[in-house]
């Protein structure tokens, strides 16, 4: 069976990340015998995975701007002080040489792991969509089984 658990990096109300391991299989998973249950929960597993999205994009966004002045203060450096190598100085070089930076290597990898994160939470925001639709079938196959035993 295939393994739904995932780790997500959340930064909270103070600046500090979290890890929080989404656990889909689990989140998803619905127990007919306790439907009025699972009614009453949903809401709020769907307001937490929403939340979660919502956190993720707006790391997502944070990370991409970063790269983008991370190569901006970058590009200015090199064009005020060269390069620190004996070539010429030109838009190519330049470009290679931010490329090149751990600066900016290191805001890429955030801004890869941002992306990814905010993917995880998109698709496991549309499962919890999907997950109410299934609750409200089965609740209505149900009532539609009951009233066709009176």
């Amino acid at each position: 069976m295939l393994d739904l658990k995932f780790t997500v990096k959340i930064r909270d109300e103070n600046g500090k990340l979290r890890r929080i391991i989404v656990d889909l299989k689990k989140e998803a998973k619905i127990t007919k015998a306790k439907l009025n249950t699972e009614l009453v929960e949903q809401p709020g597993r769907y307001a937490w995975i929403a939340t979660l999205c919502e956190m993720a994009r707006i790391q997502r966004d944070e990370g991409d701007a970063l790269l983008k002045r991370t190569a901006a203060e970058m590009d200015m450096e090199f064009r005020t002080n060269g390069l620190g190598m004996e070539i010429k100085v030109t838009e190519t070089a330049i470009g290679h040489a931010i490329l090149m930076s751990k600066e900016y290597q290191e805001a890429l990898q955030e801004a890869f792991v941002a992306r990814r994160d905010y993917g995880l939470l998109q698709a496991a925001r549309d499962t919890m969509s999907q997950r109410k639709d299934v609750l409200m079938s089965l609740s209505a196959n149900l009532r539609s089984e009951l009233e066709q035993q009176l």
